[in-house]
């Protein structure tokens, strides 16, 4: 990496200032700083009262919030640099979720399952009617799960789109209208696509029968909302504690 180094300006740069008002000046510059090549403070210039401006804007700071400012930016960098890592070729993973009672939970119902968050969206499923989409534990944190440094996508049996769930995608595919064999299909045909290897595909539903589709696929396949059934689906649907990297097909126990 390269280096550039910011010193103290010399005495025409301040315009003949007198030694008094430099002392001033330039006390602020706080000595020598590194900066490495990829650095904001490249693009940066050093103003007539001893901080630093952008060269791009007329935004002045003072040397220690630029510096701030670049660690912060070095530290995006980083954090972007291992998630390509991580999706790279060889390393690429593909999480596939279910929707309906998998990221969402039964509409409006915070009693039985008071971690769930009710939305502003309509949510017609399972004869819901008018009553709203409300995400279950795992929808609300699918961050905070492994599929973090993967593919997201969904594969859903409702043909209406919900918005407030497909941001959750970060821009992954999601497929509509599809349920039962279907969804294997669907989610063999987004491997291809992407480039996944059928090991590094996790599929995430709330119903039995979908999951036991995938035995002999290559791909991996698991029951969630395991510990809140509405018959033969969920009811507050998943929660992170499900979803995990175990290979091979498993339903709730």
């Amino acid at each position: 990496m390269m280096n550039a180094m910011v010193a103290i300006a010399t005495l025409s740069f301040f315009g003949g200032s007198d030694s008094k008002d430099m002392f001033q000046k330039t006390r602020s510059l706080r000595g020598i700083v590194e900066i490495p090549e990829n650095s904001v403070l490249l693009n940066s210039t050093m103003n007539h009262s001893g901080n630093f401006s952008e060269s791009l804007g007329e935004r002045t700071l003072p040397l220690e919030d630029f510096v701030k400012q670049d660690q912060h930016q070095q530290q995006k960098q980083k954090e972007e640099h291992h998630r390509q890592e991580a999706t790279g070729a060889g390393n690429r993973c593909l999480c596939i979720f279910d929707v309906d009672r998998t990221l969402t939970g039964k509409q409006e119902d915070t009693t039985r399952c008071p971690q769930n968050k009710v939305t502003h969206s309509i949510d017609p499923a399972y004869h819901g009617g008018h009553r709203h989409l409300t995400l279950s534990q795992l929808g609300q944190n699918l961050e905070s799960t492994f599929c973090k440094a993967c593919i997201l996508a969904i594969i859903s049996a409702e043909s209406t789109h919900r918005p407030v769930v497909e941001a959750l995608l970060h821009g992954g595919p999601a497929v509509h209208g599809c349920d039962g064999l279907c969804k294997v299909k669907k989610a063999t045909n987004l491997a291809s696509e992407l480039g996944v290897a059928h090991s590094k595909v996790f599929f995430f539903d709330d119903k039995a029968s979908n999951v036991m589709h995938f035995k002999g696929s290559g791909m991996n396949a698991h029951q969630v909302s395991c510990g809140s059934r509405d018959g033969h689906h969920g009811h507050c649907g998943g929660k992170t504690s499900e979803v995990t990297q175990a290979t091979g097909v498993g339903t709730c126990p």
